[in-house]
């Protein structure tokens, strides 16, 4: 009696131990605990090696022997789907954040203001610069640089025609959200004299980014009074009148 336990205690021991040393490669048995696989497999063998001497006497030696070594690999091969080996890498590091500065280059943007010698669009770069708050950001974080109208384009894409006709910022501030994994993105600087004029708001893609904690920080440009336009759209006059006569027009 006391020799029938030898094997089993040995496969179970071996079991085990293998267990133990593939725990320091890959991760196994993540819902239950080594020695009761170890324990399972043992038995399973033991279960095969008495299948074996019960068909000894059916088969030839070599058949039989044969059929318990596919019997034993395809059990190992169960044992090691079973066991869910995986390789678990473990990796510090410290991702670097960005902000973006998107400059609104929309038709808007294109007007001098009263008084002002320069664009709109020139106006907004040149106050980024004289504050140095590019250099500043570029010391601890990744800055880039785009550009916003109907949609969201890189500092160096071209621009096809009528992109400046309208502005999107709900578009510009959800392109970055799609395209900056979020444990990356440091927040938004938009440069914008606030003509937002398509259907989506501009609300809801800012409080998205309220709640991945990035700030939407705004550099207003342009005047509070708007800026003369006007247009002559139709004329009606006489075609032709005399030396000395009234005409009435209306424009």
């Amino acid at each position: 009696m006391k020799i029938s336990w030898i094997r089993p205690l040995v496969v179970f021991l071996a079991a085990w131990g293998a267990l133990a040393g593939l725990v320091r490669v890959v991760r196994v048995c993540p819902d239950h605990p080594h020695w009761l696989a170890a324990l399972v497999f043992a038995a399973v063998v033991e279960g095969l090696l008495a299948l074996y001497r019960y068909e000894t006497g059916a088969l030839t030696p070599r058949r039989a022997r044969w059929v318990v070594g596919l019997r034993l690999a395809a059990l190992c091969l169960l044992a090691w789907v079973l066991i869910e080996p995986t390789w678990v890498r473990q990796v510090e590091r410290e991702p670097r954040r960005k902000v973006i500065v998107i400059h609104d280059e929309s038709a808007s943007m294109q007007l001098k203001d009263s008084g002002a010698d320069q664009s709109r669009i020139d106006a907004g770069r040149s106050a980024l610069a004289a504050a140095g708050v590019e250099t500043q950001l570029g010391k601890h974080l990744d800055v880039v640089t785009a550009r916003a109208a109907r949609s969201l384009l890189p500092a160096g894409d071209a621009a096809v025609d009528g992109w400046s006709d309208a502005t999107d910022l709900a578009a510009a501030l959800g392109s970055v959200l799609e395209e900056t994994p979020p444990e990356e993105l440091g927040g938004v600087i938009l440069v914008t004299d606030g003509r937002h004029n398509r259907p989506e708001r501009v609300e809801d893609a800012a409080r998205r980014f309220g709640i991945l904690d990035a700030p939407v920080s705004i550099l207003a440009i342009g005047s509070s009074e708007p800026p003369r336009d006007a247009a002559v759209v139709s004329v009606r006059a006489p075609d032709s009148i005399h030396l000395g006569d009234r005409m009435r027009v209306a424009a």
